[in-house]
């Protein structure tokens, strides 16, 4: 996917809270959809001055896509390095995310890992996890940014905010940020907005009642002393029904509405999934 500038400003918005710094690992080099003059703009709404201030200055045509390092190094990272299958895009690491034997040389080295859309491409998603994990030293932190629906054939997998959030939760990481992010139509330039997850919204806000936008799921987490990268999580929803919530009532007044008032229905649930979406959600300046 790449690095657009929605997904920017909400890295600067995170870098303000809690800084980045280090070394910088990137899962596949990361394409930048903006310009020096486009971070200028992003950076003047959030406050923000690129670490780089003066190379992105020193940039004769100010117009082009800014190149991962010119991007990543607003930040102040002292490396930026990349991950691939091949070396084709020049990887500095080319190693299979499939796979669960990273080079030593590699284990705990980085203090950030960006994951820009690469998940998705990459069948084995566990031991990618398991890989991140691996990766980053203690105290290091993950930036995911994958597609989460309307985005068929994009890669493998499209995935959910609550594989991240119960992932990380269960792993006993520090969840920064998660968000369910609408790109909206394809037509328009994108006016992204972002909904928080943390806590989940409601199943009933997401499942079925979403715009038929491209929606993805932006998350950052940070690895504790404690963390760990092979727990099998349980989606939490299914988790409250096993811990003793209450039993299920009588469903046939349920059947009863469904059969009789089902448009009454989904009007309430739609308006109920908007109302939700509306008070974690905010449009994000770009």
């Amino acid at each position: 996917m790449g690095i657009l500038r929605g997904i920017a400003s909400l890295m600067i918005e995170e870098h303000q809270v809690r800084r980045f710094g280090g070394r910088l690992l990137q899962l596949g080099r990361q394409e930048i959809f903006f310009s020096a003059i486009d971070l200028a703009r992003i950076a003047a709404r959030r406050g923000f001055t690129p670490h780089n201030a003066a190379v992105h200055a020193a940039i004769a045509d100010r117009r082009r896509p800014l190149t991962d390092l010119e991007f990543f190094g607003s930040f102040g990272f002292a490396e930026v390095a990349a991950a691939d299958y091949s070396d084709f895009d020049g990887a500095e690491l080319v190693y299979d995310m499939n796979r669960d034997d990273l080079p030593d040389a590699h284990r705990g080295a980085y203090d950030c890992v960006v994951d820009g859309g690469t998940m998705e491409h990459v069948f084995h998603a566990p031991n990618f996890l398991k890989n991140v994990f691996a990766l980053l030293r203690v105290g290091g932190r993950v930036v995911h940014v994958c597609p989460a629906s309307n985005a068929v054939d994009h890669g493998f997998y499209s995935f959910s905010p609550c594989l991240f959030y119960e992932f990380y939760k269960a792993n006993r990481w520090r969840i920064d940020a998660c968000k369910l992010l609408d790109f909206g139509t394809k037509l328009l330039p994108i006016r992204m907005t972002a909904y928080d997850y943390v806590p989940p919204l409601p199943r009933d806000a997401l499942d079925g009642y979403l715009p038929g936008s491209v929606h993805y799921t932006f998350v950052v987490a940070t690895k504790l002393p404690d963390s760990c990268g092979d727990a099998i999580p349980q989606q939490n929803f299914y988790q409250d029904l096993w811990d003793g919530a209450p039993a299920t009532a009588d469903p046939a007044p349920e059947r009863a509405a469904r059969s009789y008032g089902l448009p009454l229905l989904r009007a309430a649930r739609i308006i109920g999934a908007r109302r939700r979406r509306g008070r974690v959600g905010r449009r994000v300046a770009v």
